[in-house]
């Protein structure tokens, strides 16, 4: 992986500066499965959101292996909900962000086709699926931009990226809305995934639930970005990842989506996969508990 910019480099200082931060400590605690005999200790929570009256904000950052299959999915979800609620609140709007174009090594893994060759993938992606479901979906066709305005809409970030220099350009990104407005405004949520050859991992944070830096701190560490970064298309040709990984990941990004969106109830706010049906998962728990 490239060297990270010295404009993220000066932020990594005061992201790690807002890990002290009353509001950090304020998260509830969760571990990484647990035994029956803890299961009182589980916290049920909720987004609170009221989807038919508040509007609703989403956006994805990279559309490539995970992402594509995602807004496919999400569109189909987000028609449904067009069909079944009639307030004339109601609205999703989806953006979509990817600076890359498609190349003839994302066919194999990716969800796009021969004639896509060229062009860029948020453009594709947003233009194909909300044509097929009559969905609200823009695009930029540029990487996520950190310094976006960051609105009092009800919010879902998903980040499907391959690296973590892009993971803490969203940190900054979240770290803003949530310390810019007070949480019963913003109700910000940050989802994140990634995977390898077989494995993955989505992890939901918020103002309340931990994030993948709070559980994954090594992010923050530019000695663990590779040394050399290698596309999830690349590694598909040297038969190092399999696409499977990328729509279970999908699978679960939408169904942490579904619960946020529709206020349902949840006991975890992050899942650890393998292509060979094994999940694991990070339970909310009610306070801080001597195995934690």
């Amino acid at each position: 992986m490239e060297s990270i910019n010295s404009e993220i480099k000066k932020t990594i200082d005061y992201d790690l500066q807002r890990k002290h931060d009353k509001f950090f400590f304020n998260k509830h605690s969760s571990v990484l499965n647990i035994p029956l005999s803890r299961i009182p200790e589980v916290k049920e929570f909720r987004s609170g959101w009221d989807v038919e009256n508040h509007p609703i904000e989403i956006i994805i950052v990279g559309v490539g292996g995970t992402g594509g299959y995602l807004v496919r999915d999400l569109s189909r979800f987000v028609y449904s909900l067009e069909k079944r609620i009639t307030s004339r609140n109601f609205n999703i709007e989806i953006t979509l962000y990817d600076g890359d174009s498609v190349e003839e090594k994302n066919i194999l893994r990716q969800n796009f086709l021969p004639q896509d060759i060229g062009l860029n993938k948020a453009e594709v992606i947003a233009n194909r699926h909300s044509k097929a479901f009559g969905v609200n979906i823009n695009y930029v066709s540029e990487n996520f931009d950190v310094y976006a305005n960051c609105s009092n809409k009800k919010k879902i970030v998903i980040g499907c990226v391959d690296n973590n220099e892009a993971r803490r350009s969203i940190a900054k990104y979240m770290s803003k809305c949530w310390g810019d407005y007070n949480a019963e405004k913003t109700k910000a949520y940050w989802i994140d995934s990634g995977n390898e050859k077989k494995t993955g991992q989505v992890i939901v944070g918020s103002k309340e639930l931990k994030d993948v830096t709070d559980l994954y701190p090594e992010i923050y560490s530019s000695s663990f970005d590779s040394t050399e970064q290698v596309s999830c298309a690349e590694r598909m040709l040297q038969d190092e990842q399999n696409m499977f990984v990328n729509l279970t990941a999908s699978n679960l990004i939408l169904n942490y989506v579904k619960n946020i969106i529709l206020d349902i109830p949840m006991v975890t706010h992050g899942t650890i996969f393998n292509i060979d049906n094994k999940f694991d998962n990070y339970y909310i728990l009610k306070k801080e508990t001597d195995y934690l």
